[in-house]
């Protein structure tokens, strides 16, 4: 292609964006109605599953407070969920009241979404992952799983390298490990050319900004994983378009050196498991916390046995076998 082709390519991909961004970020007020609707809606379902919203300090010298949201579980095991890009736990609430309860279960609202500080967005990864280290129990015979979920796996990653005599064990959800696809690119590069000119919304714009200093410390984060000496699981979705699947086999490529790694593929699934596909994320998690517990991290207090397998069959659709490892 010449390069006033190129040019002129670029140009009209910009007219393009620009016009949908244009129809689609400034939210009517009917759709501000209808988002509000469905945000009523699942915090009822919050009072229903017993699942609560607390506010708890980072540990970085900011000092400022996350909104976490919490089950009512019990045990000697803590997940605790980081969610990606735009950051609102609300929409773990079914999922955070369907875990085993022999589970204590938590989701961070990531620094600078909804009812978490500072006020503005945070694109240190590192300072992210300082928000999840209160969470994290130092007790005798307790164990921590890290989950993160798209753009936060390189934050869950990035806390259990900070972090690794209190994280036991990781979940890597649908993770932004190299790059997202083409069209999220693109969109990054649009919002960047095109905010100064048009109405972007504080969330949108947050997700954007993040998207756009991210790239250069997620490359570090994930050099360094291969250091990791902790059970960990990568479940990703067969037909992910947002973040393709590409990404889940570059990190068990950096991951070579631990003999701990399974992978679970999602047959049908694109980005989003923990919504349309939920029964497969909690397998990935008693898988995980199965085998902490054999790694010797911390005393079994309950069997997850009769739970690995029970809803998510592979994609074989055999539920005896086993996830692929590597």
């Amino acid at each position: 292609m010449t390069k006033p082709k190129k040019i002129a390519k670029v140009a009209l991909l910009i007219i393009i964006t620009a016009v949908f961004t244009g129809c689609t970020v400034g939210a009517s007020d009917a759709d501000r109605y209808y988002w509000q609707a469905e945000i009523d809606l699942l915090q009822t379902r919050a009072v229903d599953l017993n699942v609560d919203t607390v506010k708890v300090a980072t540990a970085n010298a900011a000092g400022y407070e996350i909104a976490v949201q919490k089950n009512d579980g019990k045990g000697n095991i803590s997940v605790i969920s980081i969610p990606g890009a735009p950051s609102e736990h609300v929409y773990w609430i079914e999922f955070t009241g369907g875990i085993d309860k022999n589970i204590e279960f938590s989701v961070v609202e990531r620094p600078g979404y909804g009812a978490s500080g500072p006020g503005k967005p945070v694109t240190d990864l590192s300072e992210q992952a300082d928000a999840v280290t209160p969470l994290l129990k130092d007790e005798p015979g307790h164990c921590n799983i890290v989950l993160g979920s798209s753009y936060a796996a390189a934050i869950a990653i990035e806390t259990a390298l900070k972090e690794p005599e209190l994280v036991d064990g990781l979940v890597i959800m649908s993770g932004l490990i190299q790059r997202p696809a083409r069209g999220a690119r693109f969109a990054t590069l649009a919002g960047t050319l095109l905010g100064p000119v048009i109405n972007i919304s504080d969330g949108i714009e947050t997700v954007r900004r993040e998207l756009a200093n991210s790239a250069g410390q997620r490359r570090r984060i994930i050099d360094q994983a291969g250091t990791l000496n902790m059970p960990i699981t990568v479940i990703h979705g067969e037909t992910d378009k947002l973040v393709p699947i590409d990404n889940a086999y570059y990190l068990l490529r950096k991951l070579a050196a631990n003999t701990d790694v399974e992978m679970i593929v999602v047959p049908g699934a694109g980005h989003e498991i923990m919504i349309k596909f939920p029964e497969y994320l909690y397998d990935a998690i008693y898988r995980t916390v199965k085998r902490v517990q054999a790694f010797g991290e911390c005393a079994p207090q309950a069997s997850f046995d009769n739970l690995i397998g029970a809803l998510a069959p592979d994609d074989s659709g055999n539920p005896d076998k086993p996830a692929q490892s590597f």
